[in-house]
């Protein structure tokens, strides 16, 4: 789904002809074996990683004109220029602009007859296009120059979707270091396109798509889908009928499918999760994100269970010139696994004199049918010297953690910290003033716990 960083739209700029002999070949994509597929996508087995292997980048053909975004280099073994009208060039035609080269067996290129400039490209088998990082192969491909409309058929492609160092990202690479052989150490995706085509800029639509970030040599996983829109000016994309394969079974359908392209906050729903546990049963979360402003949102989660009823949960999250944290909430009413709980405890235990069971039994009689949780982590700081931070974790009753356990701080399995401080640092003086607390829970099912101290400040 990420080729999209790769077709980027050629425009008309003066065109620079010259003949050479290198003979440039190329695959047919679609009766291409595993084997071949890896060695077309620069696929090297390797143990130096978990994947077995990686890509690596061959030179560039005439990198140093790549350098170069006012010119369009255009070579090819035979060439049949013409000044107005249609120049067709055969045998290793190479087209090279800045940070991009594509490579063909074939190529017409047509001027547009008023102006004289290069209007439109037809590249014809063994279509190469090639940049740092990414890679697609073609049967066929269209080049409106005009409307900056582009059209490949029969793609194989791979792309880096991210890097392993931040300062990579967005790594300029010189003539220099294009002349080299390189190796790909970015997370890299890879798939086929029956077609791909753009008629607007920064929309894109492709045709019966695949799409995998495993070794091209082990395809464990794969995303396949009739149908791809990625419109890059709104950061969605929309998939049709998308099947995911594992290990090349049909595991999971969905006719629809709405995806970010981009790291834009979008107030939707999020993708459900479906499940099922002894104690809860079969469980649907069905999380709704609200973008609420650009420095805090909220995740909305209604969960069914079938042994419990119905929770609700919230996530809020805040960033402010001073602080940052996230609040977590949830309650469950009228929890029916909870209340059959209570009712069997009483019987499985009624044998027993144990003075720490005893206790334990009347605090779950005395708990409320009705579960709750709230956690808040925030961490300030105010100015060079003042900081402040809380760390807060409270559940309604002593079994919440072993029925529903969330991302709680837990000192142990069944202390929860309750805390608050604020502080004072500089040069020669660091004070602290903190008030700690634990919930301790008690179930009766676990061996005795004593409650933890309280630390006043």
């Amino acid at each position: 789904m990420m080729i999209v960083l790769l077709l980027l739209a050629l425009v008309a700029f003066p065109i620079n002809v010259m003949a050479h002999t290198q003979d440039n070949t190329g695959l047919q994509i679609h009766s291409l074996t595993e084997a071949a597929i890896a060695k077309d996508l620069g696929w090297i087995p390797s143990t130096e990683n978990r994947c077995g292997g990686n890509y690596l980048e061959q030179p560039f053909d005439s990198a140093k004109e790549l350098e170069h975004s006012d010119l369009i280099n255009v070579k090819a073994n035979q060439m049949l220029f013409a000044q107005h009208g249609t120049s067709i060039g055969e045998g290793g035609v190479t087209i090279t602009r800045f940070g991009q080269q594509i490579v063909a067996s074939k190529a017409y290129l047509y001027r547009d007859p008023v102006t004289g400039k290069l209007s439109t490209i037809d590249l014809i088998d063994n279509v190469v296009l090639r940049e740092p990082n990414n890679l697609v192969i073609a049967k066929y491909a269209h080049f409106d120059l005009k409307t900056k409309g582009e059209s490949l058929h029969d793609i194989l492609y791979r792309t880096s979707i991210y890097s392993t160092h931040e300062a990579q990202k967005n790594q300029v690479y010189t003539g220099a270091e294009l002349e080299k052989v390189r190796k790909i150490i970015q997370l890299t995706a890879w798939g086929r396109a029956y077609e791909f085509k753009q008629s607007e800029p920064q929309i894109y639509d492709l045709q019966k798509v695949s799409y995998s970030t495993c070794p091209p040599t082990s395809n464990t996983w794969q995303v396949q889908a009739s149908d791809i829109n990625l419109n890059k000016v709104t950061g969605r994309g929309v998939a049709r009928n998308a099947r995911l394969y594992v290990k090349g079974v049909p595991i999971f359908y969905t006719p629809y499918l709405n995806f970010p392209l981009d790291a834009r906050r979008q107030t939707g729903f999020l993708t459900s999760t479906i499940g099922h546990s002894s104690k809860s049963g079969y469980a649907v979360h069905t999380p709704f994100y609200w973008n609420m402003a650009p420095n805090y949102d909220s995740t909305l989660t209604p969960a069914y269970m079938s042994k419990r009823g119905i929770q609700l949960s919230e996530l809020f999250r805040y960033l402010t010139p001073t602080s940052t944290g996230n609040i977590y909430v949830a309650a469950l009413p009228s929890d029916q696994a909870f209340m059959q709980q209570k009712d069997s405890y009483p019987l499985k235990y009624s044998g027993s004199t144990d003075p720490f069971v005893l206790a334990d039994l009347q605090r779950l009689q005395n708990a409320s049918d009705s579960r709750k949780s709230l956690f808040w982590k925030d961490d300030s700081r105010f100015n060079e010297h003042w900081f402040a931070n809380v760390d807060y974790s409270y559940v309604s009753d002593d079994y919440y953690l072993s029925d529903l356990r969330n991302n709680f701080n837990e000192v142990t399995q069944n202390q929860l910290l309750q805390q608050g401080q604020i502080g004072y640092e500089s040069e020669h003086w660091k004070v602290l003033t903190r008030l700690q607390g634990y919930e301790t829970l008690h179930p009766v099912d676990q061996s005795p716990v004593l409650n933890q101290y309280t630390r006043l400040p």
